[in-house]
């Protein structure tokens, strides 16, 4: 689960588990390569065209694309996504993963996120606090 706040410099997505995305979207470059070390979000810049954000993405640490899941990527690792809303409660992210260390050609995906109804506030997530969760979009409670 994340949240997505745009600004006019930056677009920042806000996940639950405390990790925070920052796309730049003020014209910098990517820093020099004596500047950049991988962390798990990497380096994020972008730029709109018209209602799609377009991300640029390296320095990502060496890993799983997701959480624990997906092929194990190297930090030469380089993304493009191109996130638009589809509608009123869907954001899409067709996103292209190229890593001339792990894979013979580009890997292109597209993911789609469904808007979670009846959200007041978004609650940091652990494995200590499994009490909220949602499914097909729908906050559900699971406590008794």
């Amino acid at each position: 689960m994340f949240q997505v706040a745009i600004q006019p410099e930056e677009t920042l997505f806000v996940f639950d588990r405390g990790l925070v995305r920052h796309i730049y979207t003020d014209g910098r470059p990517h820093p020099s390569s004596d500047d950049m070390w991988p962390t798990p979000v990497g380096d994020s810049i972008g730029h709109w065209e018209k209602q799609t954000l377009v991300i640029d993405t390296i320095g990502r640490t060496a890993g799983p694309v997701f959480l624990g899941r997906g092929a194990d990527l190297s930090e030469a690792a380089h993304f493009v996504e191109r996130v638009r809303r589809i509608g009123r409660d869907v954001l899409e992210d067709q996103l292209t993963i190229t890593d001339p260390l792990r894979f013979v050609r580009p890997w292109q995906m597209t993911i789609t996120y469904s808007r979670i109804a009846n959200l007041d506030r978004m609650i940091p997530w652990d494995c200590a606090n499994d009490r909220i969760s949602s499914v097909d979009g729908k906050l559900i409670d699971s406590q008794p």
